[in-house]
């Protein structure tokens, strides 16, 4: 096992595998790189009113890079840096997402 703490992950994604975010010595999320992107969807989109799914939106080039829902299991390529984020603004939800 190699242990890697650090919050410039865009190097480093195609090393690892398994994810562990922590907060105040509590485990936000403890997952294979596959169960996140079972579970959640990363891509864009052009907007993101009235989109309940969606748990984090940052502006892009192509509208917004969002982390939602994937509530239709398509396959997507997980961004650890907005994993990050999507945990940090929506605690609550991930945890239910991935109990």
């Amino acid at each position: 096992m190699v242990l890697i703490s650090t919050h410039q992950v865009r190097d480093l994604d195609n090393l690892i595998d398994s994810v562990i975010i922590l907060e105040d010595s509590q485990i936000l999320l403890h997952h294979s790189l596959d169960v996140i992107g079972e579970r959640l969807r990363f891509g864009t989109m052009v907007s993101t009113e009235d989109d309940r799914r969606v748990l984090y939106a940052e502006p892009s080039l192509r509208g917004y890079a969002v982390v939602m829902e994937n509530s239709e299991r398509e396959e997507s390529r997980v961004d650890l840096e907005k994993l990050f984020n999507a945990v940090m603004h929506q605690p609550d939800r991930i945890r239910q997402l991935f109990k």
